[in-house]
C-alpha cells in the first residue's frame, strides 16, 4: 500500500509541476502578445490545486500508517 501511495504522490507532484509551468507560460504569452488564455489558466490552476489536494491526502495517509 505504501509503495502505491508513494507512486501516486509522484504522479500528483509531476502534474502539479506541469500545470504550474503551463500556467506561467500562458500568462507570459498573454502579457507579451495580448492573447487571452484565462479559461486555460483556470483549468491549469484547478488541475494543480486538485493534485495538490491529492498529494496532501497521500502524505497524510502515509503519516497515519506509520
Amino acid at each position: 500500500m505504501a509503495l502505491h501511495s508513494l507512486n501516486e504522490s509522484l504522479r500528483a507532484a509531476t502534474v502539479i509541476r506541469a500545470q504550474v509551468t503551463f500556467a506561467a507560460y500562458l500568462a507570459e504569452n498573454d502579457r507579451r502578445y495580448g492573447t487571452d488564455s484565462r479559461s486555460d489558466l483556470r483549468v491549469a490552476t484547478q488541475e494543480a490545486r486538485r493534485n495538490l489536494s491529492e498529494l496532501e491526502a497521500t502524505f497524510s495517509h502515509i503519516r497515519s500508517s506509520t
